[in-house]
């Protein structure tokens, strides 16, 4: 499997790539870090083996497909063949066109030529898909923006937002920028739920043992300088025993160390007295764009 660093092909104003140390907080961040996640678990991340999409490199698409949800899907050409068990779970994929600079994503696929909906996105753009629209995460993001990727843990500073997902009962039925889709979970589950697209980060306070390994504190400062977007839900939706965790995705790759999933869980057990959900709007450059906007010569921060 070949992992490719997609964050940093977005253009470097995308709101990917600016840090949220300093962001104002939420106005529900303390509502919802303490009382939404359980103190006694720890962030997870999400194995490829059983829950990552593979990201390949490709040339230039050639294929056509049909979908399940043509009127929110790109009806493009992709670059795709379908090779059972080159999937994720959720039979989803992902390739960049290396030639053309072209993100694609696809969800459930069938076959071939067959899939329930596809996406695609231009890596020199900041440019969002159409409001309402989701793609293979249910944000409409490009989620595979923010995979942990092997070679940037590994040189100890990732310069990207993450991405996450959250337990399904938490989540709203709505979004935030730069979110695109209002698919969430059943109605009336928590009062004032998550809405996709929300970016939390970790306070700089959050204690980090003196004997952590380099990919971990890479990854907790990461978290405390970019944070994470709210990208997908997991769980088994309407399922209260099977209602899913805190989960960083990552993109698959062998040279991963076997302990590092261990070790995130177990040392930011308790993690959500140090969550803050940050507010970003006011860093929106315009609706349908992923661009930061520039801020005044007289921001504090």
């Amino acid at each position: 499997m070949i992992a490719l660093l997609l964050c940093l092909m977005f253009p470097h104003d995308s709101v990917w790539n600016h840090q949220v140390s300093g962001l104002p907080i939420a106005a529900q961040s303390r509502y919802w870090s303490v009382n939404f996640f359980r103190a006694t678990t720890g962030i997870q991340i999400a194995p490829p083996e059983s829950c990552a999409v593979p990201i390949l490199h490709t040339g230039p698409a050639w294929q056509r497909m049909t979908f399940d949800w043509p009127a929110t899907s790109d009806t493009c050409l992709y670059p795709f063949t379908y090779v059972p068990g080159n999937c994720g779970p959720d039979h989803g994929w992902a390739a960049v066109d290396t030639v053309n600079d072209l993100l694609y994503g696809i969800f459930s696929a069938h076959d071939s030529s067959h899939a329930a909906a596809g996406a695609r996105w231009d890596l020199k753009s900041d440019a969002l898909r159409p409001e309402g629209w989701n793609s293979e995460s249910e944000s409409g993001m490009p989620a595979e923006a923010g995979w942990l990727e092997y070679d940037e843990v590994e040189s100890g500073t990732i310069f990207h937002a993450l991405s996450c997902s959250l337990p399904w009962f938490v989540i709203a039925n709505g979004h935030v920028w730069p979110a695109r889709s209002p698919e969430g979970s059943l109605a009336g589950i928590r009062p004032n739920p998550i809405p996709m697209g929300t970016r939390w980060r970790l306070r700089a306070d959050f204690p980090v043992a003196a004997d952590a390994s380099p990919e971990y504190r890479a990854i907790i400062k990461c978290l405390e300088d970019y944070g994470a977007f709210v990208v997908d839900r997991n769980g088994i939706v309407g399922d209260y025993q099977n209602v899913g965790e805190t989960c960083l995705e990552m993109a698959a790759d062998p040279r991963w160390p076997a302990s590092l999933r261990q070790e995130i869980a177990a040392r930011t057990v308790g993690f959500s007295w140090y969550m803050e959900f940050v507010d970003e709007s006011k860093f929106m450059a315009e609706p349908n764009s992923m661009r930061w906007k520039s801020k005044p010569w007289w921001w504090p921060f």
